[in-house]
């Protein structure tokens, strides 16, 4: 089950999430670009309907299964609650600044 230490509603975080949840559905700049070049066009609304759910269930399953998991241990970052002296952990952690530096 949930953790007992879990706080559903953060006041004090509450920005932290708003920033959070606006990062992850950001791509407003790709809205136009991926409509104009769609064979049928006008199925776009339908298919953004789609991906943003998709997008609020993996995100919503990943938070609530890390908080279930590690409870108020949990840090911001996914990677940063698992072994920090594992090869592979660390791998993954360069791996993943590589990414965002490109």
């Amino acid at each position: 089950g949930m953790a007992p230490s879990v706080q559903l509603f953060n006041p004090s975080a509450f920005t932290l999430t708003i920033g959070s949840a606006i990062f992850t559905f950001e791509g407003i700049g790709l809205i136009l670009p991926i409509q104009s070049s769609m064979k049928k066009p006008e199925q776009f609304s339908g298919l953004l309907y789609f991906v943003m759910l998709l997008i609020t269930v993996i995100f919503t399953s990943v938070g609530a299964l890390c908080y279930a998991t590690f409870g108020e241990e949990t840090k911001i970052q996914i990677i940063s609650n698992f072994p920090q002296d594992s090869v592979v952990v660390n791998a993954v952690q360069l791996l993943y600044s590589l990414a965002v530096l490109a």
